[in-house]
């Protein structure tokens, strides 16, 4: 019986999941990827396809570091995956396949997103305000379940470590009008 080592799958860190990036001119703006480094891998290929099975690849790149910048994307929605290759040409399996879009935003199509507030429980922040009826919210990648008819909201994180926090809150509403907050955060140690 002999032992080989098989590389493992690139861990994806961003975008993130679900994750829209918002844009004034989608062609132009160049997106930012990045993964954890795998060990004993020389060579990484990024896949970025328009549909989940990668059947329509809109770009393909080899590179030789854990992150890449990729511009020329229409505004929409994209699928993006990475392979680890090592030295003797040996493949990982597929990394986890993260789903983002690309969203051009128009200056007349603002949305209303107002953080009233945060508040800390333990190592869990609430947070919480108001945007318009029937927009959807991601706060830090995640979407935000349920958002009242009069569009008030109340998010809880998942525990966050010690230290400084920066959340991020994105909205869309249904006229394609898009809007952007941080909230930053401090869980004591």
């Amino acid at each position: 019986m002999t032992k080989s080592d098989v590389l493992a799958p690139p861990d994806l860190s961003q975008p993130l999941n679900l994750a829209p990036i918002i844009v004034e001119v989608p062609k132009a703006a160049s997106i930012h990827f990045e993964w954890k480094p795998v060990k004993d891998a020389a060579s990484y290929t990024l896949r970025v396809s328009a549909t989940a099975m990668f059947t329509k690849m809109v770009k393909q790149v080899k590179i030789s570091s854990p992150s890449a910048e990729i511009s020329g994307l229409d505004a929409g929605d994209y699928f993006w995956n990475v392979i680890a290759l090592d030295a003797n040409k040996k493949t990982s399996e597929v990394s986890e396949t993260f789903k983002f879009s690309i969203v051009a935003q128009g200056r007349a199509q603002e949305m209303m997103l107002d953080i009233a507030g945060t508040q800390l429980h333990g190592r869990v922040v609430e947070i919480f305000g108001k945007t318009e009826p029937g927009a959807a919210l991601i706060i830090n990648g995640q979407p935000v379940p349920s958002i009242g008819g009069d569009g008030a909201f109340r998010y809880f994180t998942e525990p966050l470590e010690a230290g400084e926090h920066t959340i991020v809150i994105v909205g869309q509403n249904r006229r394609g009008g898009t809007a952007k907050q941080q909230v930053n955060i401090v869980v004591p140690k």
